[in-house]
């Protein structure tokens, strides 16, 4: 899916729940001439320290993309303990969440969320930073899209700059210190997202991130989210037998499997919820410069 079509699913998910205003945080396709040519792999480093001082934690395929025969290694940085990918892909238009980022939207507003207030303004930040208008919205959510920043600080400083007076910046983000991430750590983590995603915060790290970008986490929970158990269960699947990638043996999952996956899925992550290790992050942060 591309970056038009996705930014429409995220608008046409919530259109019946739509605050006074949704907008995606996007900037016009404006590539470098000297620009790494689309699927190359490029050097990258902490986005905390800048070092490349990294301990390897997981080496995994794209399991979407038959056609990517690509390897990818994610690194734990021994000096801030941030979980990142190098090589990762060259700089470009940060790809959304698609249809799993609609959803996140759509359940965070269906919630009435505290954030937000009545007919308020809501900024979709699944683009590239930069493109919004300074103090204009009351809140800029990351529907599981600050992993597919390059840079994640920026980006978070560029939605607190968004902000109106009294607005929030919401994070909903994969658990890298949840159960499921540290199971299927080494590889089948749905939360790699590979090659997409860049960085992968636990509660630590994300309370590092907010920090660096000038917010204060105003509260910072473990919520529910049996999908990612259902897809690292589908990706542990996938690498026993069948067509010579992963990613076919994804697609050729039969629904009756993949329903009873998610079941499972749901079973476990609440079972991990109950005890403060459920699959997904959600902050909230507000200003403190």
């Amino acid at each position: 899916m591309d970056t038009a079509a996705c930014s429409t699913a995220v608008r046409g998910a919530v259109a019946s729940i739509q605050p006074a205003s949704l907008v995606d945080a996007r900037a016009p396709d404006a590539p470098r001439p000297d620009a790494p040519a689309p699927g190359t792999l490029v050097p990258a480093t902490c986005a905390f320290c800048g070092d490349d001082d990294g301990v390897p934690v997981a080496v995994g395929t794209n399991f979407a993309d038959p056609a990517d025969a690509a390897s990818y290694l994610v690194l734990r940085c021994r000096r801030c303990h941030l979980f990142y990918l190098n090589p990762r892909p060259a700089p470009g238009r940060v790809r959304d969440g698609g249809a799993a980022a609609a959803e996140r939207v759509r359940g965070w507003l269906r919630t009435r969320p505290r954030e937000l207030p009545p007919g308020g303004d809501v900024l979709a930040m699944d683009g590239a930073a930069g493109a919004a208008a300074a103090g204009a919205y009351d809140v800029a959510l990351f529907a599981g899209t600050l992993e597919r920043y390059d840079d994640p600080i920026t980006a978070l400083v560029h939605a607190r700059m968004a902000l109106r007076s009294g607005g929030r910046v919401v994070v909903i983000a994969a658990n890298a210190g949840g159960a499921a991430a540290r199971l299927f750590a080494g590889r089948h983590w749905a939360g790699y997202d590979f090659p997409h995603g860049r960085f992968f915060f636990d509660a630590r790290t994300l309370r590092a991130a907010a920090s660096r970008a000038g917010l204060a986490v105003e509260r910072l929970v473990v919520r529910y989210d049996g999908r990612c158990w259902a897809g690292s269960l589908e990706y542990l699947l996938a690498d026993v037998g069948g067509p010579p990638h992963p990613a076919d043996r994804v697609r050729a999952t039969h629904p009756a499997a993949r329903a009873a996956l998610r079941a499972l899925g749901a079973a476990l992550d609440a079972a991990a919820t109950l005890v403060g290790r459920g699959a997904r992050l959600e902050a909230t942060l507000r200003p403190s410069v």
